[in-house]
């Protein structure tokens, strides 16, 4: 189970993934269909197809705690891939938080590991493999006060030191079907539910 724990770097576009690579602030947005967030994340699980990609975030003690788990439901098990990470060089799984700001609009902002130009390619030991019905499990750790900064620096006439995070969605594309050892992993676009906080 891999953690992967984030720190704001002031002046800067990135936020670091522990003390190896830099997660990288793509794009700040205004979500579309706020209010019917159960009806998207019905969507996403449609769009999904065959794997069910969901997650659950709990805030506590100044971290976010995301927690995902991917399900193969399909005819062809296993399911292989390269599951998602925020530590490897790649633009493989983004991050998306969400908090509504004073004014009572929903405000998103997207990050994820910074693109290398030359990566290296994936090792066999990274991609995993599940039976029909078995989970894939794994969590990250995110600094609440980073993200609420980074929100501030982006909307500062919507948002302060007080205002709370809303929730998040993890969007992840895996692109590697480890041929090198024959694996046919799948490859394509998963979408996460949008995960509201529990605060504890």
């Amino acid at each position: 189970m891999a953690i992967a724990l984030l720190v704001f770097w002031s002046g800067l576009n990135s936020i670091l993934v522990g003390n190896i690579l830099p997660l990288e602030f793509i794009s700040a947005y205004h979500p579309v269909g706020w209010d019917g967030i159960h009806e998207n994340n019905e969507a996403n699980r449609r769009l999904n197809n065959a794997v069910d990609f969901r997650i659950r975030v709990t805030e506590e003690k100044g971290k976010i705690r995301l927690s995902w788990q991917l399900v193969y439901k399909g005819p062809r098990p296993p399911l292989v891939m390269l599951p998602p990470s925020l530590d490897r060089a790649t633009d493989m799984t983004e991050v998306h938080v969400f908090a509504r700001g004073k004014s009572g609009s929903v405000h998103a902002l997207e990050f994820m590991p910074r693109l290398c130009l030359h990566p290296d390619p994936p090792k066999r030991a990274q991609f995993v493999t599940a039976g029909k019905g078995q989970p894939i499990k794994g969590e990250f750790a995110l600094p609440v006060q980073a993200l609420k900064n980074w929100f501030q620096h982006q909307w500062p006439k919507e948002f302060d030191s007080t205002s709370s995070l809303l929730a998040v969605k993890l969007v992840h594309t895996p692109v590697e079907r480890g041929e090198t050892w024959n694996l046919d992993a799948w490859t394509g676009t998963l979408l996460s539910n949008i995960a509201e906080f529990r605060h504890k």
